[in-house]
């Protein structure tokens, strides 16, 4: 027998404490589920369409916005010109940091002020189909 035995709880008492949080741990109500569900269907649908588009746009693969970490990969080069600098979201406390500034060298490279890399950064469902269906042309440089 061992000496943390009767240091750890039983599964059941785990159970018993997680349905003491929640009283309807049990009853989630199948319709809003699949609300849920459809609507977050639709948002990652209308996200790949966004990023396909903005990545043609910049003669990247459109398809890349398809699989989900090499379309961060894409996003960051989109922005830097290098993938190089995707590495450096590895460090946590960078990573808000390089996606805010992402943000503003997307404006940028599309040909746009700061105030959109701005609204960018807050509305990105409304700017980023902005950028993918708008005039705005991709500025390579």
């Amino acid at each position: 027998m061992s000496v943390f035995a009767d240091a750890l709880p039983e599964p059941t008492d785990l159970l018993a404490w997680l349905e003491g949080i929640n009283p309807n741990f049990d009853m989630i109500d199948p319709k809003v589920a699949w609300c849920y569900g459809i609507c977050g269907g639709i948002f990652v649908i209308y996200a790949i369409v966004c990023l396909w588009k903005m990545f043609k746009k910049a003669w990247l693969p459109g398809w890349g916005s398809i699989i989900p970490i090499y379309n961060i990969v894409l996003w960051f080069k989109m922005a830097w010109r290098s993938w190089r600098r995707t590495l450096s979201l590895l460090c946590p406390p960078l990573l808000l940091i390089m996606i805010i500034v992402t943000c503003f060298d997307i404006a940028k490279r599309f040909g746009k002020s700061v105030w959109f890399g701005f609204w960018l950064l807050f509305l990105w469902p409304i700017f980023y189909w902005i950028l993918a269906f708008g005039k705005a042309q991709y500025q390579h440089k």
